[in-house]
């Protein structure tokens, strides 16, 4: 709708107001050649010529509304239009849009670090779950285990109940009697008893505190005493073999285990003050020693353990260990070659009875080795005892080793020692 312009505006003297608050201008006193109003430029823009859809059109008024009654053109004055008001927005506005824009990054920012900060979160309270170890028949497989709560004994190989492990060895006394008397004739021998005593010292014999190799040849020399002194012999070179701990220099475990042990120096002891000025520093002294070498009892422990599931081939299957068909194969030959530089005089030299004796000396060797890898895999601490308390009451020979625990599986140290199995000894 057009502006209008108020009635109160008085008329002029040549023309009269209209009802609707016009001004009617008579007809001579319209110029024929009004003169053109310039239109106000505007920088950056070209004005367009008008086109003839334009020409007698006013700015903002429609063409009913610029006749007057009695029909001639209402003439309207332009409004003075400032060029910098046209330009856009105003100041305001244009504030209004910087502070709108402001507030909308800043809640887009909090948006983003809202969303990094709670995968951050998320990433360090995650729990990978991994699946329980299978302990027998009561394996609990299907329940997962957070990382934290990972305990590494569930993993490393179960312990062999003891009266199996006291079976097989009472099945190994069995066996060396047999061996012994079924292969080695009781006729006089006709031998070197310094060479043999060598050989013996050589394999390690008599370094357990028993009867030393001087004393177990003559044994053996004598039929009366043959029997029991070769089985005092085989007990104590084979078992020495097949413990981690022992002094024959042939090891029938795995190779590794039983090179790293014997390359381990022995434990360092100090002594406290020679002159002893000062009891309370040998005490010192004498209990750090004790930490030491309880400390290095304690490590030799978790090694071995972890060393015999890492060497397992199937570790799955938490069992002990057995003799490597390749690698326990030459050690065995080799620990039957050894000892027949001593046996073979009290063999019959036929070639049949020969083969017989070494062959089933192969197999006491090995059954011993397989006990020995299933002592060398329990959790427990164990030890072959060749020895008992008989001191006053002359010497004795050792048939079999016993068993001890140092140790048990869950670290507790028996003090003393607790025996398991005795060991099978005669009086002389």
């Amino acid at each position: 709708m057009a502006p209008q312009v108020a009635s109160n505006v008085p008329p002029t003297e040549d023309g009269a107001q209209t009802a609707d608050g016009a001004i009617a201008v008579p007809p001579s006193a319209v110029d024929p050649n009004p003169p053109v109003q310039s239109t106000p430029s505007i920088p950056g823009v070209t004005p367009s010529p008008p086109g003839p859809e334009a020409e007698g059109v006013g700015i903002g008024a429609s063409e009913s509304n610029t006749k007057t009654a009695t029909g001639s053109p209402a003439i309207q004055s332009s409004p003075n239009i400032d060029p910098h008001e046209s330009r856009g927005l105003g100041n305001g506005a244009v504030a209004g849009v910087a502070i709108g824009v402001l507030v909308l990054g800043l809640l887009i920012g909090a948006a983003v670090a809202f969303v990094i900060l709670k995968k951050r979160a998320s990433k360090r309270h995650a729990q990978p779950m991994i699946a329980a170890a299978t302990d027998g028949s009561r394996s609990n497989a299907s329940k997962p285990l957070p990382a934290e709560d990972l305990k590494l004994s569930q993993f490393l190989l179960d312990s062999t109940p003891d009266r199996e492990i006291t079976a097989e060895l009472a099945a190994i006394t069995n066996l060396l009697e047999t061996h012994v008397d079924a292969n080695y004739h009781l006729q006089p021998v006709q031998a070197n008893a310094a060479n043999l005593s060598n050989i013996l010292g050589d394999l390690g014999v008599g370094q357990q505190g028993l009867l030393s190799p001087v004393d177990v040849t003559s044994l053996a020399l004598n039929p009366q005493t043959r029997r029991l002194a070769l089985r005092h012999i085989l007990s104590e070179v084979i078992f020495s073999s097949a413990d981690l701990h022992g002094h024959s220099p042939i090891s029938t475990l795995p190779v590794s285990m039983a090179s790293f042990v014997r390359s381990i120096p022995p434990v360092e002891v100090k002594m406290g003050d020679s002159e002893g000025k000062s009891n309370e520093s040998t005490l010192r002294q004498s209990k750090t020693n004790q930490l030491h070498t309880k400390a290095t009892s304690l490590a030799l422990t978790k090694w071995r353990t972890l060393s015999a599931f890492l060497l397992h081939p199937v570790r799955s299957d938490r069992s002990p260990l057995s003799p490597d068909e390749v690698g326990s194969a030459g050690q065995i030959a080799t620990l039957a070659g050894s000892l027949n530089a001593f046996l073979e005089p009290f063999v019959n030299p036929d070639p049949a009875s020969r083969a017989q004796q070494t062959e089933h000396l192969k197999a006491v060797i090995y059954e011993i080795t397989k006990l020995g890898h299933v002592v060398l895999s329990q959790p427990s601490e164990w030890r072959f005892l060749h020895r008992t308390d008989l001191s006053g009451q002359g010497p004795f020979f050792v048939l079999t080793p016993g068993l001890v625990k140092i140790r048990g599986k869950e670290g507790r140290v028996y003090q003393p020692p607790k025996s398991v199995v005795d060991p099978v000894i005669v009086r002389l």
